[in-house]
């Protein structure tokens, strides 16, 4: 549940063999947990790592080896820079074919970018560092009269909406199908 979280909202960060989903702050994920969720910061208020290795039509062997360099790199490279946040790696099918090196510098420019994050969330602590959903549409307010009749200067046959009164130039709720 919780990659899924950090996958969906999570700052995204790409480079030529990884796909990488970067939450500056585990409190911003819980905000966006579902209820009983098992959103929990890690112990000592470490980071978190997760590593996904699809198999691409590759062996397990070939698919292991990945885990493990992965692994490694996140291990001696990512963590120790990690001081808050969540971090979601995804191997693209070309990371098969990159080298050691290659791959280590990819995890540094994920460091870079993950620490580049993580020190905009605590300087601006008032803004979140996961994108916040829309809020919700409310219908308008009420005129200060209160609803008008059919039959009052909007309405009636000389064109206003005979099937019942609302508020002059207020547009109808959102129906719960619309995406906007």
């Amino acid at each position: 549940m919780e990659l899924e979280l950090v996958r969906r909202e999570g700052k995204r960060v790409r480079t030529e063999h990884l796909d990488v989903r970067v939450v500056a702050s585990l409190s911003a994920l819980q905000a966006v947990a579902p209820p009983g969720g098992s959103s929990r910061p890690a112990a000592g208020g470490l980071g978190r790592v997760g590593i996904v290795v699809p198999k691409h039509r590759q062996t397990a062997v070939r698919r292991n080896q990945l885990k493990r360099r992965l692994r490694e790199l996140v291990r001696l490279r990512l963590l120790p820079g990690l001081v808050e946040g969540a971090v979601v790696i995804r191997a693209r099918a070309e990371a098969y074919g990159a080298s050691f090196a290659e791959l280590a510098r990819q995890i540094e420019r994920v460091r870079r970018e993950a620490e580049r994050l993580v020190r905009a969330a605590a300087a601006a602590p008032a803004a979140s560092a996961v994108p916040s959903a829309a809020p919700a549409l409310a219908p308008a307010p009420p005129t200060e009269g209160g609803l008008r009749s059919a039959g009052g200067a909007a309405g009636g046959a000389a064109g206003g909406n005979s099937a019942g009164g609302g508020a002059e130039g207020a547009s109808p709720p959102p129906s719960p199908n619309d995406p906007g």
